[in-house]
């Protein structure tokens, strides 16, 4: 499974900064103009106290709207980077009125059950099993064991 991004971690209020503080820099910019404001105040503050406090802030305004409102905003920012409202609605237009795409529930549920086998295969190789001993579990060859792996390997993009 992919990690969260900023984006997601904001939409579900599960931010926290002593585990997401990395991403007010690594990701792209919030939506929301308030908190994009903060993250850019994150992104050039040099004292890692104050980054701290930042990642701290951004934090509670997720989950306390009060906190959010609170926030010092300079209203001058035109924040250039961030998309305009416009361009929100016309994405989130293009994504509603896009034509219905045709999808195999007999490929998507096959390859869910790939992933997931891959998954847990990934597991017990954790545990210590070789691959031999992984593919005896699942009746199947060692090099399937490995070509499995390899492949949940390139979805996830590392060997998580």
């Amino acid at each position: 499974m992919p990690r969260a991004t900023l984006d997601d971690l904001v939409y579900r209020r599960s931010f926290l900064a002593r585990r997401h503080a990395h991403l007010l820099v690594e990701d792209s910019l919030v939506g929301d103009r308030r908190l994009r404001q903060l993250q850019k105040r994150y992104r050039v503050e040099p004292s890692a106290l104050e980054r701290r406090a930042l990642a701290l802030t951004f934090e509670r305004a997720l989950r306390d709207a009060r906190a959010l409102d609170e926030l010092d905003v300079d209203p001058d920012d035109d924040d250039e980077d961030g998309p305009t409202l416009e361009e929100r609605l016309a994405e989130l237009d293009a994504i509603v009125n896009a034509p219905p795409v045709e999808v195999d529930m007999d490929a998507e549920w096959k390859a869910t059950e790939r992933f997931s086998r891959a998954v847990r295969m990934r597991d017990l190789q954790r545990g210590g099993l070789n691959a031999k001993e992984i593919g005896a579990h699942f009746d199947v060859s060692a090099r399937t064991v490995q070509r499995e792996l390899r492949r949940l390997e390139r979805e996830l993009g590392v060997f998580a």
